[in-house]
């Protein structure tokens, strides 16, 4: 039972207490806290300045590429760049809630307890940091848009501030939803099939190809752009107001739900190593089906190994929604892209498909415990659990073949081969070792050694991408 209901009538101001604290923590002499924010600065300098060069590289390149898009498909470009916005839109509130959004650290939750402290002020920074967060995120997702759909610069800004409020807007309604547990999952299941809603809004796009009458164009008029900027603005303000009064009636259960996944995520980023966060999420997500009816997998052992890949893959609903929503992307990639870019897209649109289909063979080799409970030998595993995956990505890239517009036979069995490989190579790389030698570069040491090891498997994916520009 919280505080907060008993002490609502002596609730003090969050503000208060930091006063207090500040009050009487040990000051820092003026020498170090001037180092340390020298420290900071250039730490933010040096952010700012890759941002900026891997942004200047970025419109360079668009400013190559932007020519060679046909004036006549503009307006397909233009649709599918309306249903990318909604599309990366979902997979940000997706991400938000599997962190939180609001995620505070256990001495703030001890104060949520203990302390009569009014729970909305105490949460007001955060909930202020995410929102300025969702906007940032919103104005990147509509350059990228703007840059694609090739918008002037002048008419441009009306639609960056509506992608800025979407964004806002965004994470309002994801704090609005973690209120309520329960309603995570069912909101995620609802995201998912959004997902695979937009993806078949691209294929309905470029069915009907639309651009080749003007009623079928981006309404890109002034009364348009203010209509949405108006209704978008209207959405943001309403939501923003009603998620940061509604922060009160957080629950620590609420605030603690991500807790773990973004621990985990600090952890493998620090160690660079994903499989830290691959085998929470995949905890999590078995402890959201909850019961399963269990039964008996009869048989040899490698057929027993199948039934038991297929099953797991049933109850991963997301890898089959990303297939199905991978589908239109070759053919995307040609209505678009210059024709020796597809081979590639299609390449590394089959290595997804793949690396979602082998959760089996994560699982069996990150487990050595696992392998010796199971039996047999390490290759017949390998062979039983690389079945399933093969099959969907062979199914995806027959399915995806016609996309690519020569040497089709071959790219496609490039792509579907190498993305099998790609990804056993992946699934198999054994744990990091951080001891290894420093090549001296002049500026800094470089740990050739750990390098290596984290390319194993994208150095074979880079390799086979140039194999196939070079096809196309």
């Amino acid at each position: 039972m919280t505080l907060h209901t008993r002490h609502a009538a002596a609730a003090r101001p969050a503000r208060e207490a930091r006063r207090l604290i500040r009050a009487r923590a040990h000051k820092r002499p003026l020498r170090l806290r001037l180092m340390a924010a020298a420290d900071a600065a250039l730490y933010v300098a040096m952010f700012a300045g890759l941002v900026t060069g891997a942004a200047q590289a970025g419109l360079e390149q668009s400013g190559r590429f932007l020519p060679l898009i046909r004036p006549e498909i503009v307006p397909l470009v233009r649709w599918v760049a309306v249903i990318a916005i909604v599309l990366l839109l979902i997979t940000m509130v997706k991400l938000l809630l599997t962190f939180g959004p609001v995620l505070v650290r256990s001495p703030v939750q001890a104060w949520l307890l203990t302390s009569p402290i009014d729970r909305r002020s105490l949460l007001l920074r955060v909930y202020l940091l995410l929102l300025c967060m969702g906007t940032a995120g919103g104005v990147a997702i509509g350059v990228v848009a703007v840059i694609a759909a090739q918008l002037p610069a002048a008419g441009s800004v009306p639609w960056l501030m509506c992608t800025g409020f979407a964004g806002t807007a965004a994470v309002s309604i994801t704090v609005l939803v973690q209120q309520r547990p329960k309603a995570i999952r069912r909101t995620q299941l609802l995201l998912s099939g959004a997902l695979i809603g937009c993806a078949g809004a691209v294929v309905l796009v470029l069915l009907l190809a639309p651009g080749t009458r003007p009623s079928a164009s981006v309404p890109l008029g002034a009364d348009a752009t203010w209509w949405a900027l108006a209704s978008t603005l209207t959405i943001c303000v309403v939501t923003v107001w009603v998620a940061g009064r509604a922060l009160g009636r957080l629950t620590r259960a609420a605030l603690a739900s991500g807790r773990d996944i973004a621990e985990a995520t600090a952890v493998a980023t620090t160690f660079l190593e994903p499989t830290i966060l691959w085998s929470l999420l995949l905890l999590r997500r078995m402890r959201g089906i909850g019961r399963v009816r269990s039964a008996t997998l009869s048989g040899r052992r490698v057929t027993a190994l199948i039934r038991a890949d297929i099953a797991r893959l049933r109850r991963n609903r997301a890898a089959v929604a990303l297939w199905l929503c991978l589908l239109p992307v070759p053919y995307l990639a040609t209505a678009v892209l210059p024709a020796m870019l597809v081979p590639a897209v299609h390449l590394v649109a089959a290595f997804l498909v793949t690396t979602r289909l082998a959760n089996g063979l994560r699982v069996v080799f990150g487990s050595a415990a696992l392998r010796r409970a199971i039996g047999g030998r390490d290759r017949v595993l390998l062979l039983a659990h690389l079945v399933v995956p093969a099959a969907g990505t062979l199914l995806w890239g027959l399915a995806t073949s016609p996309a690519i517009p020569s040497m089709r036979i071959l790219a496609t069995a490039i792509s579907i081969v190498g993305a099998v490989l790609v990804t056993y190579r992946i699934a198999t790389r054994p744990p990091i070792e951080y001891v290894s030698p420093m090549l001296d570069m002049g500026f800094g040491g470089v740990p050739i050694g750990l390098i290596i090891q984290l390319s194993r498997g994208p150095a074979l994916l880079i390799l086979l991408c140039w194999a196939q520009m070079s096809l196309g």
